[in-house]
């Protein structure tokens, strides 16, 4: 209903309620022309007139073109005739007085047909306002539905183009040397789209508000290149995310290599890499979050709690990730910094490896040669230094052995001798009690105590020794390593 036509209907209720009273003066009388019929008394019914009469009160008697009117005075009711009703004080007529029962019965009627008027009116309010939001609802409704996928690809889309301009600085400080100055080679770069399709490319937006802005108090880890944070995505995913404390020629070359190499790995002991965000001073690499620290922090703050089964379920779980580098992918990858501290231990407590910062892919001879040796004191292959830095798959076999003997002494890589009051070299160490026949008195007594076969034992000591063997033609493979080792875990 329109606003003209409650403004009608509001007339037609004031017209009507005005009118009210005529509903209710009686007419009586036959037509009578030329003469004035209430100066007779024989021709009109009235029940007393004015005229020279005492009677009270006085009833008129109005003549109206050839007939009349009876009509009670105030306060009174009735027809006013003599064959009628006559007229009765109203009082009479309801005791309790509430005044003329026109008026009262004009009240009630006013009374309902207000209460409608305003019902009209706030109905026709609340009808405005629904369609008013059906409508909104219809304009959503008429957005195109697009699928799932083709949101997703969306978002990515977005997402790299947003990164375009943060690649495009650090394109500029390569090119320029703006800021950095160390001549980054742009082809560094070039494997953003070939190589690395399954990376995700966050901004650096995602990765402050993942870690509530870099706090300090989601820092899990550190090293010589930088921090690692723990995160949460806006999707709910735990992540570590590694960020480096400035970019150098060398840093950032190890992590536009760290991104290249593990985008092409997938095995269960190998950290998956997620995706990555470059900026002109940092280069953020994002790991899945392994929560229960490092082997290394495992086996030196708690030694006590490890058995010998999931000491040796450990050594096959690492031992795994590296034969898969070594001869299950497509193209080999030399991991170069095998360790206790880039061992990580997940929720379930299986082993997996990580930190593939100086990691490398080989070439056909399974070799790589670099002028600089790389790696950790105390798992490094000393035979590099002989080769001058021509690395190999037994460089990796060499730096398993020190990580088995370090599992089954408790021992660090390096530490510190009381009987000779110096640091020694654990590899130097375990062959030289090995050769003299003293395993037992080397091994941790948590070890001697556990296992049920001293077999076993000697068996394992006998892996080490042959993963520590000077030169690497005389090392086994990592495919061999782990073949022995699964079968005393059997």
């Amino acid at each position: 209903m329109s606003l003209s036509s409650l403004q009608g209907l509001f007339i037609f209720i004031f017209f009507f309620l005005t009118n009210l009273d005529s509903h209710y003066r009686p007419l009586y009388g036959v037509v009578v022309t030329g003469m004035d019929i209430c100066s007779n008394d024989s021709l009109h019914d009235c029940v007393d007139t004015c005229r020279g009469k005492t009677v009270h009160p006085c009833i008129t008697c109005t003549a109206a073109n050839g007939s009349y009117v009876c009509t009670c005075p105030p306060r009174y009711v009735g027809d006013a005739r003599v064959s009628g009703s006559g007229c009765t004080l109203l009082r009479e007529v309801e005791p309790h007085g509430y005044g003329d029962a026109r008026g009262t019965k004009r009240g009630v009627i006013l009374f309902v047909l207000l209460g409608i008027l305003l019902i009209l009116i706030f109905g026709l309010y609340w009808i405005r306002k629904i369609r008013h939001r059906n409508s909104v609802i219809e304009a959503r409704i008429r957005i195109p539905v697009v699928e799932e996928e083709e949101i997703e690809a969306t978002n990515r889309n977005l997402v790299i183009e947003g990164e375009e301009m943060e690649v495009r600085n650090i394109n500029s400080i390569i090119e320029g040397e703006e800021s950095l100055g160390h001549g980054l080679d742009l082809q560094e770069l070039s494997f953003i789209d070939s190589e690395v399709p399954n990376c995700e490319i966050f901004s650096f937006n995602q990765l402050k508000l993942a870690t509530s802005n870099f706090k300090d108090s989601e820092v899990i880890g550190s090293g010589s290149q930088g921090k690692v944070f723990k995160g949460i995505l806006i999707d709910g995913r735990h992540v570590a995310i590694k960020q480096t404390i400035k970019v150098d020629k060398d840093i950032f070359k190890d992590l536009i290599n760290e991104i290249r190499v593990l985008s092409q790995l997938k095995h269960d002991n190998v950290v998956k890499l997620i995706g990555y965000c470059l900026q002109p001073e940092h280069v953020f690499l994002v790991y899945q979050y392994i929560p229960n620290g490092t082997l290394s922090k495992l086996i030196h703050d708690n030694p006590c709690s490890i058995s010998w089964k999931r000491r040796l379920q450990i050594a096959v779980d690492v031992g795994r990730a590296i034969r898969y580098l070594h001869s299950l992918v497509p193209k080999s990858v030399l991991h170069r910094d095998i360790k206790s501290d880039n061992v990580l231990m997940d929720e379930a407590h299986k082993a997996i490896l990580g930190d593939f910062g100086i990691a490398r892919l080989l070439d056909s001879n399974k070799t790589h040669l670099t002028t600089t040796v790389m790696g950790t004191n105390g798992y490094l292959d000393l035979e590099l230094l002989e080769t001058q830095g021509q690395h190999t798959d037994k460089s990796d076999v060499y730096s398993f052995g020190v990580l088995l003997a370090e599992l089954v002494t408790g021992k660090k890589a390096i530490f510190y001798d009381v009987s000779k009051q110096d640091l020694t070299c654990l590899s130097n160490y375990f062959t030289m009690a090995v050769d003299q026949g003293n395993l037992f008195d080397i091994l941790h007594t948590q070890v001697v105590n556990d296992c049920q076969k001293k077999d076993d034992l000697e068996a394992v000591a006998a892996l080490v020794s042959k993963c520590l063997k000077c030169t690497g033609k005389e090392r086994p493979t990592m495919a061999q390593v782990v073949d022995d080792l699964e079968a005393l875990l059997t």
